[in-house]
């Protein structure tokens, strides 16, 4: 536009439409912006001063948080802030981590199973109804994608994240030293402890200096889009398994779909009369005293005892398997990416569809949502959930976030049809 404009100032004939053309190019910017930050959920006052972030009612705080918690807030509008150097935090956990290897998959047998639950926790996640989906068999990652697959992704494509296209996203504040919090001047409004920052990367996702690389290789990847997600999956379900499938298109991995995920993380089990289990392993959170996932202790959002052996990310497989597949860090750790767009009313199929001389309607192989919706949904909770605020990390819990929305605990993993 720039070299048209210069071209066009150097003719007469532009002298009058020149003005015009600049107020209606204006115009548009400002739509733009404005429709961006009408579609931030969690964001609905925009960000505020952090001075301001305790003049808040108790219950106004209670049910900003309920909504937004350790899910991701909108990109919304943010501008960049410098970090210094973040040092590695947590130390091992129950069990030793597993070694890398982005392309181990573990076999989901299909079957029918119970999704959802007909008693939420939280309602308006869409948590209920509980309802009989039956599933082609698949495959699904054991663990989330880690910083070391992901700079095999970036190194072999060249691509580029969305974050680095946008040069900034939010971080959680405690993952910040005091002298970089300082300099920031902006937070989300009712979730002050999401601030912006610039240079945040998958690689160094809170800011310069955390470079993933020196002590995270084999974390999730966070700092991670949607379209991130989808674009690794894409380019690994080449490397893992060629093919072609009956309609002439070429076979590789993708996100999991909600009803996939949900199926995998219960281990694949029909869910039990009156609904499935909180958790993979059963409705105890610490069976036997000992910690099973990666979640906040303490106070949120301002301490974290850290009593897992976390204060943020861990490494795949540090809480040993969490379901009989033998699949790690289903829950906790970091939210993952799933193919649906966000809804919160389900079809229930078609009666006498179940099988197996069952009556109840069931849906097959669903996938909610219009394609291209802009709010994705996620599964799982991370390591900023906590029960006061965010009790999503169970297996029917879920949450949503925009497709272009990253922070520093949100990853993904893969799946690919059997």
């Amino acid at each position: 536009m720039g070299g048209w404009i210069s071209r066009c100032l150097g003719a007469s004939r532009c002298t009058i439409l020149f003005p015009l053309i600049l107020l209606i190019a204006f115009q548009a910017v400002e739509v733009a912006l404005q429709a961006h930050t009408d579609a931030a959920t969690c964001v609905a006052e925009g960000l505020r001063p952090r001075s301001l972030e305790n003049d808040q009612s108790e219950q106004k705080s209670r049910e900003k948080m309920e909504n937004c918690g350790c899910q991701i807030p909108p990109r919304g509008i943010g501008e960049g802030q410098k970090e210094e150097e973040m040092e590695e935090d947590g130390n091992a956990a129950a069990s030793a981590p597993v070694e890398d290897d982005a392309d181990e998959m573990v076999y989901v047998e299909g079957g029918t199973f119970y999704m959802g639950t007909d008693q939420p926790i939280l309602p308006r996640d869409g948590e209920g109804p509980r309802r009989l989906v039956r599933l082609s068999s698949f495959y699904i990652d054991r663990h989330a994608v880690t910083n070391e697959a992901f700079g095999r992704f970036v190194e072999s494509t060249g691509y580029q994240t969305e974050n680095e296209v946008f040069g900034w996203s939010f971080v959680f504040d405690k993952l910040l030293p005091q002298e970089v919090l300082t300099t920031i001047s902006q937070a989300v409004a009712g979730a002050e402890w999401w601030v912006p920052l610039g240079n945040v990367t998958w690689r160094q996702p809170e800011g310069p200096g955390s470079d993933v690389f020196r002590t995270r290789a084999r974390h999730p990847v966070v700092q991670v889009t949607w379209n991130d997600a989808k674009a690794y999956c894409a380019w690994a379900g080449g490397r893992w398994r060629e093919g072609v499938d009956g309609d002439g298109m070429t076979v590789g991995k993708r996100l999991p779909t909600e009803a996939e995920w949900e199926y995998a993380a219960g281990g694949g089990k029909r869910g039990r009369e009156g609904g499935r289990a909180l958790f993979p392993w059963g409705n105890t959170l610490q069976p036997g005293g000992s910690h099973r996932m990666n979640i906040w202790q303490g106070d949120f959002p301002h301490s974290n005892t850290g009593e897992d052996g976390w204060l943020a990310t861990n490494p795949v497989g540090a809480y040993g398997p969490q379901n009989v597949l033998g699949m790690y860090d289903v829950l906790g750790n970091v939210w993952e990416w799933v193919e649906d767009t966000w809804a919160v009313e389900f079809s229930t199929g078609a009666e006498g569809g179940g099988g197996e001389g069952e009556d109840e309607a069931v849906v097959v192989n669903p996938l909610q949502g219009p394609r291209d919706g802009p709010e994705k949904t996620k599964k799982g909770g991370s390591y900023l959930c906590h029960k006061s605020y965010c009790y999503r990390y169970r297996t029917a819990a879920r949450h949503h976030a925009t497709a272009d929305s990253a922070t520093s605990n949100n990853g993904f993993r893969c799946a690919v049809s059997a």
